[in-house]
């Protein structure tokens, strides 16, 4: 398998090219595209860091310089033995001295490249050491700090606990217009004690005190809206009796007084429980029990 853009060949596993980082598709699926750190891991060591990189190939140049000139030394010393056999043999009557001036500096520049071998093979190795080091930094502090897409999230979370909030201070302003309603002109003065009877509307009309929304789902005395849980409860003082409701309900039913707490559900985005009563203030608290503070 080769890659569709620059052509080189991939395993048959492989969903990117190593070399230019373009998706290999197989099927109709296309592969997710690398992150940053895959492409940063998948280059060669000697693109990864450019100072530690510099440092490995400024290693290899004196090496490469040390084998050339130690292999022209070798032919110039042994030239240089050659002519003066022939001298001695008399076949030269004189032996060139520029040739062992040549030779000696070659001799002593290979000294001095070889101990520029070792400084190099030194940097080289302190490079690759860097590189490794710069990797696994990167590495480590890219698994230990949050993604961008994890922000995101966190914001998209905090804002739907607002909305949820703002949902259930609109229910329980929702609920005190009801209550208001019901005992001016069907509970004489006095409240429903839960939503069911706000549900109920009067005999001779057919809007209830609530809308349906604000109703418990089946035989549940909890209303569940937007994350939260809202709950209402009512009494009266003892050997006070309510009259009979307007939408039906006997004596005795209505309550002096009521109760509206809403807190988010399990699992849902919210920080914050409201509460009301008949006093139509709504206030706010980090739990069931408060401490409560007047939010209007």
């Amino acid at each position: 398998m080769f890659c569709s853009k620059c052509g080189t060949k991939v395993d048959e596993s492989a969903q990117f090219c190593q070399k230019c980082g373009t998706p290999i598709r197989t099927g109709s699926s296309a592969p997710t595209p690398p992150s940053i750190e895959d492409r940063y891991n998948s280059l060669p060591w000697y693109r990864r860091s450019g100072p530690a990189s510099a440092l490995v190939l400024l290693g290899l140049v004196p090496l490469v310089g040390s084998i050339t000139l130690l292999i022209v030394c070798i032919v110039l010393v042994s030239g240089g033995i050659y002519y003066r056999k022939a001298r001695e043999n008399g076949e030269l009557k004189k032996w060139s001295v520029a040739n062992t001036v040549v030779a000696w500096l070659l001799l002593i520049g290979q000294a001095v490249v070889l101990v520029l071998v070792v400084l190099g093979g030194m940097a080289a190795i302190g490079g690759a050491a860097l590189v490794r080091a710069g990797s696994e930094s990167r590495t480590s502090a890219t698994d230990s700090s949050p993604s961008p897409m994890s922000g995101m999230a966190d914001v998209i979370e905090r804002q739907r606990g607002h909305g949820n909030e703002a949902s259930a201070i609109g229910a329980l302003r929702a609920i005190n217009s009801g209550q208001a309603t019901f005992a001016s002109s069907c509970g004489q003065g006095f409240y429903a004690p839960s939503f069911h009877m706000l549900g109920v509307p009067p005999q001779a009309a057919e809007q209830a005190f609530i809308p349906s929304d604000l109703l418990p789902a089946g035989d549940e005395s909890a209303v569940k809206r937007s994350g939260y849980s809202i709950e209402m409860s009512g009494e009266s003082p003892s050997g006070v009796q309510a009259p009979e409701t307007c939408n039906g309900f006997p004596a005795g039913t209505a309550v002096a007084s009521y109760t509206v707490l809403a807190c988010p559900q399990p699992g849902e985005p919210g920080t914050r429980c409201f509460k009301t009563d008949a006093a139509v203030t709504i206030y706010g608290g980090p739990s069931k029990s408060g401490p409560w503070q007047p939010l209007q």
